[in-house]
């Protein structure tokens, strides 16, 4: 079997039970009744409001991508390109999200080696960190002037490792080649600073699904206060290299939501609507855009 075929597999099938496990033991934990809240009050218009929030977000950071194909040399067209893009989405729930390698699977299928598309899925890994450690800046953070300062001085250290081959050791440890060899123009400073500026605006936008569900339940919070909140919680999870960030995201984000004035039960529900109309949403297109993608289960 094709070992990135295989890595995908199995990161899928321990994503998904980690995840049933969790969330029902989630559920039990809270208040049924906070649950049943927003059941009440979401309708198709709202849901569809939120799913449109989602995709936005997903082309915003599926534009961070084809920025990386581009200067990879790997020519794809705009509807072709997002297309694959929303198939990764798929292998969400996977540690590290190691299912967005199903990308690079489905390049394959169409004549790219592994050897370019790998070091595409990687940067997005990195302007990931990057991105989420810059919106992360506003929890317990004021004025705007300090926020955009520390934003720079995380970018100025992006520069700073790769101009003394920190970077670049880092990478070729990743993938296993020279980095000189395959990454090229990836590592330009303009194709990073132009991926981590896509890359925020992408998460930025997902944020926004947590703020509305917190207003739901009275829980008012500007939107620098939902994407700091939203983004320090995913970035916990994905650092920790769950399955999805499953477990201590959605620990973290509750705790983050407490302390905006939510009560315990109240954060536990906001925390499970707001992954389920992002991870599971996600999780869910993904599955639906690699179906048609491909005629037979590409895992098969």
């Amino acid at each position: 079997m094709d070992p990135v075929n295989s890595k995908l597999e199995r990161g899928l099938i321990s994503g998904t039970v980690f995840a049933l496990i969790f969330y029902t033991f989630w559920i039990l934990f809270f208040k049924s009744s906070e649950f049943e809240k927003f059941l009440h009050i979401i309708n198709p218009g709202y849901a569809a409001f939120l799913l449109i929030l989602l995709v936005a977000s997903t082309f915003l950071k599926y534009i961070r991508w084809s920025i990386f194909l581009k200067a990879a040399g790997i020519k794809m067209p705009l509807l072709e390109g997002f297309k694959i893009h929303l198939a990764g989405l798929a292998g969400a729930p996977t540690p590290g999200k190691a299912g967005d390698l199903v990308k690079s699977l489905l390049l394959k299928k169409r004549g790219v080696p592994y050897r370019k598309s790998l070091p595409t899925i990687l940067m997005e890994r990195l302007t990931d960190v990057v991105a989420l450690s810059i919106l992360s800046i506003g929890v317990g953070t004021s004025g705007s002037a300090k926020y955009i300062l520390i934003g720079l001085s995380v970018l100025l250290a992006i520069e700073i490792l790769k101009r003394t081959g920190i970077l670049n050791r880092v990478l070729e440890r990743l993938s296993g080649q020279k980095a000189g060899d395959v990454f090229g123009d990836l590592l330009s400073t303009r194709v990073l600073v132009s991926g981590v500026l896509w890359d925020i605006a992408g998460w930025f936008v997902e944020s926004l699904i947590l703020k509305s569900i917190a207003s739901t339940y009275g829980v008012k919070m500007s939107s620098i206060e939902s994407a700091s909140t939203f983004a320090l919680s995913i970035l916990l999870g994905s650092l920790a290299m769950l399955p999805g960030g499953i477990g201590l995201s959605e620990i973290s984000m509750s705790a983050l939501l407490v302390m905006k004035g939510a009560g315990g039960a109240e954060a536990g529900a906001i925390t499970f609507y707001a992954r389920m109309f992002t991870l599971w949403a996600s999780t869910i297109i993904g599955l639906c855009a690699l179906l048609l993608e491909s005629k037979r289960w590409v895992f098969n």
